[in-house]
């Protein structure tokens, strides 16, 4: 009788959830929009990325 008792309860808690869907726990796959992607430029180093920096000289 318990465990009648117990299922019973569970279908109603479970039921009272049924304002989620998979899109709020995250359980579907939604693509993007190729409408709205836009294109980025490659990536770049700036002209002195091959400058070394500047050592102190040694007091003489």
């Amino acid at each position: 009788m318990k465990k009648l008792i117990l299922g019973l309860g569970l279908i109603l808690a479970l039921g009272a959830c049924g304002s989620l869907n998979k899109e709020t726990l995250g359980l579907s796959n939604k693509a993007p929009n190729e409408n709205l992607v836009t294109s980025r430029p490659p990536l770049t180093l700036p002209p002195e990325y091959d400058l070394q920096p500047v050592t102190d000289l040694p007091n003489e």
